[in-house]
């Protein structure tokens, strides 16, 4: 786990957030990080490079042949970017609770 993922799932739970609560916050984490590595991918690929991933037909090696474009491309793995970008969501989340907790988690991500 992430060292900011992990230190809002503690402050959460020595808070007696429930369960669900804490796990609605790390879906909308989850789903801000997923969102912006579709967005960078998108951003960083040539037309050339979506049409061949177009041409895969097995998801799993989609997955994979855009990880290694991506990489060539950038010089950073994709799961490095979504490390950082969990790290930077996780930690806005805490800041923002820290300052006012039921806005925090009505809105767990801020666009």
């Amino acid at each position: 786990m992430d060292s900011a993922l992990k230190q809002l799932y503690q402050t959460l739970t020595a808070d007696q957030v429930s369960p669900e609560e804490i796990t609605t916050v790390i879906e909308a984490i989850n789903g801000f990080v997923a969102a912006a590595l579709y967005q960078d991918l998108i951003a960083v690929l040539s037309d050339a490079d979506i049409k061949q991933l177009e041409e895969v037909k097995n998801e799993a090696e989609a997955k994979q042949l855009a990880g290694v474009l991506y990489a060539n491309k950038t010089g950073e793995t994709a799961q490095d970017l979504a490390t950082k970008l969990t790290e930077q969501a996780a930690q806005g989340f805490l800041t923002r609770y820290n300052q006012d907790k039921p806005a925090a988690l009505a809105q767990p991500v801020v666009k």
